[in-house]
């Protein structure tokens, strides 16, 4: 279980606790409700047929989306970061976020 200190500092970290927030807020700005639930270690965001999941791995923390061409992106999360870019780039299909424009 190489995962357990990981899944442990995921559960219980300030990042998560702020993505919590962060998500609920993008969502009410595009007027989507971001359902978010812990399934075993990993956490799990859904907004409409979008997914997002957080999950401990024994290198630490990835998340896993898909981009809006269908490309799976995982990419390693620092527990010490901001979320909101993350989130934002989630909802946006992997487009870079730049304030509230989406940059091409």
């Amino acid at each position: 279980l190489a995962v357990a200190p990981w899944a442990a500092k995921l559960k219980d970290s300030v990042f998560t606790k702020q993505l919590f927030d962060k998500a609920a807020m993008a969502g009410h700005k595009i007027r989507t409700k971001i359902y978010m639930a812990w399934l075993e270690n990993t956490l799990r965001l859904e907004a409409r047929e979008k997914r997002f999941d957080l999950r401990p791995t024994p290198e630490g923390i990835v998340a896993d989306f898909e981009t809006l061409d269908g490309r799976h992106v995982l990419k390693a999360v620092d527990l010490e970061s901001d979320p909101q870019a993350l989130v934002d780039e989630w909802l946006s299909g992997g487009q870079k976020v730049t304030g509230e424009q989406v940059e091409d």
